[in-house]
């Protein structure tokens, strides 16, 4: 049987990298088996443009039915992009990307076989604000997952600079606009066939928005294999690990906070794993301070080694101030880890008490340190708690895996099958 023929919109794809880049790669990896998929993207490395990674994969590697088309930013974009990877005005990448948008719309429209696709489909990334312009052509179209809707709840850091937290406040108006007020954010919705979204949250305020029913589905999930061999390492210490990019979103403060508070401060370890704009901050910071000689900052890290980091762990913390449904939830629940987090976006649809520890975002600042340091304390004094938890991480780790997420993504697509065309 001829396989159907998708044109997907991936911006960011990686083989090496987590994130949207795996987002992209995964879809790809697993959905190839039964469909054949014509990526377009316009990053496989650090920035817009960098191809690296996928050229050096697909020097000795061949993806069955993938065919990838890179659009190269035209030279306006890649102007608009100098200020964000010299890191002087890194919201200089939003005008870059969207004039990237257009050229592989310009692209895509030129292609020769554009009526041969059965539908088109825009995956990453899946913030909402950007709609592209995929959604023009004539041909069914599915965008998602999406998530981005909700405002960055700075309170969970009352710390922040004045700079940063103008910069969170001009991004939590801008939100509320283009989500209310953007006229091409409303057509591409409401042109769009099928909606997914990667939260609860985001579907709800879909709806309330815009009126829109949408499917909620994580925009990634496990792979691998869970370890079935997965010991409690605990012995002196409690182990700890933080994955994440180093920059004010990603809120180490909070982890920094309650380690301040812990009474078993002297009974647990941190491995901090990333880089980012504020690593140099953090690392003097960190240097500096006796109270957090049980930190360690390895910077970026391969994936095969965060997993390695992670098989080795106890315990896995998010602070972050917001999220979709981050790469390293699912990397800890692959390696039998709980994760301890805020219960807001993707982490409150999925932590639960058989797998983790959420902490609610809605008391005051101080409150959220001290049960998290309470949480953590207790920990320390009960061995038991974490090996209890071993059979529901492993079901969560199942319900979301990819074997069972292809096979979702296969129904969503057939319900393009009856698609009507204007």
């Amino acid at each position: 049987m001829k396989k159907k023929r998708i044109l997907l919109l991936a911006y960011m794809i990686s083989p090496y990298r987590g994130s949207e880049y795996s987002v992209a790669w995964n879809h790809v990896l697993y959905l190839s088996k039964f469909y054949a998929i014509d990526v377009v993207y316009g990053c496989s490395g650090d920035h817009m443009g960098d191809n690296d990674d996928l050229e050096h994969y697909l020097v000795e590697n061949k993806l069955e039915n993938v065919s990838f088309i890179f659009v190269k930013p035209s030279k306006l974009a890649s102007i608009l992009n100098v200020f964000n990877k010299k890191n002087i005005l890194r919201s200089s990448f939003y005008l870059a990307y969207h004039v990237w948008h257009k050229d592989a719309y310009a692209h895509v429209r030129l292609l020769p076989n554009l009526s041969q696709y059965d539908f088109v489909h825009y995956l990453n990334p899946i913030g909402y604000r950007e709609p592209g312009f995929l959604w023009r052509l004539p041909l069914p179209y599915i965008w998602g997952p999406i998530g981005g809707t909700i405002s960055i709840r700075t309170a969970v850091q009352p710390s922040l600079p004045i700079k940063a937290k103008l910069q969170f406040c001009m991004r939590n108006i801008m939100n509320y606009y283009q989500l209310y007020f953007s006229k091409r954010i409303s057509q591409a919705l409401t042109s769009t066939d099928i909606v997914l979204t990667a939260t609860t949250e985001n579907k709800r305020c879909i709806r309330q928005s815009k009126g829109i029913l949408s499917l909620h589905l994580p925009e990634n999930g496990p792979v691998g294999v869970f370890v079935e061999d997965r010991r409690y390492y605990y012995k002196n210490k409690l182990n700890l690990i933080w994955v994440g990019t180093l920059e004010y979103r990603k809120n180490l403060q909070l982890l920094l906070d309650v380690i301040d508070r812990c009474e078993k401060s002297a009974e647990i370890s941190v491995i901090i794993v990333g880089n980012g704009p504020l690593y140099d901050f953090y690392r003097d910071n960190i240097s500096k301070n006796g109270k957090y000689s049980c930190i360690s900052m390895l910077g970026g890290v391969t994936r095969t080694e965060v997993a390695d980091i992670f098989n080795k762990s106890d315990l896995h913390v998010i602070t972050s101030m917001s999220e979709g449904n981050p790469t390293t939830l699912w990397e800890a629940l692959a390696s039998g880890v709980p994760t301890i987090s805020l219960d807001i976006n993707g982490m409150k649809d999925t932590i639960n008490t058989t797998n983790g520890f959420l902490i609610s975002h809605n008391a005051p600042y101080e409150t959220i340190v001290e049960e998290f340091a309470q949480k953590i304390d207790q920990l320390c004094i009960d061995h038991d708690i974490i090996p209890k938890m071993k059979e529901g991480i492993r079901d969560t780790f199942d319900k979301n895996h990819w074997r069972h997420r292809e096979r979702r993504w296969q129904e969503i697509y057939d319900l393009l099958e009856n698609v009507g065309l204007d």
